[in-house]
């Protein structure tokens, strides 16, 4: 298990916290962890408990599909297109890309080590 960082913009942190402070689940463009790896974010630890990785053919991909749908919801989105937006918008063309998605759990203080 080793430590990470995951950089939040103020408005997308609030989004996660808002959301839910117990699990926060985030897409990067690129591999930042393993499973098991704890990062910081606002005041807890959080263990990432598993990763999606996912090839994007094309945003359609993102905006028409079952588990993009749920993955905009638990990043707090209550539209798929909006969270392709934002995609687009942080990472530029997504076609052709590789993104991850991280799900991360909250750490009890007895977990933390």
């Amino acid at each position: 298990m080793k430590q990470f960082t995951l950089k939040f913009t103020m408005e997308n942190l609030k989004r996660h916290m808002d959301y839910d402070t117990d699990y926060i689940v985030t897409t990067r463009d690129n591999l930042k962890a393993r499973i098991g790896d704890v990062t910081v974010i606002g005041d807890g630890m959080y263990r990432v408990e598993s990763i999606y990785e996912s090839y994007i053919s094309g945003v359609s991909e993102i905006t028409q599909t079952v588990m993009w749908e749920y993955i905009a919801g638990l990043e707090g989105f209550y539209h798929a297109p909006d969270f392709a937006s934002e995609l687009e918008r942080i990472y530029g063309e997504l076609t052709g890309k590789i993104m991850y998605t991280y799900f991360l759990r909250r750490l009890r203080e007895e977990e933390k080590e």
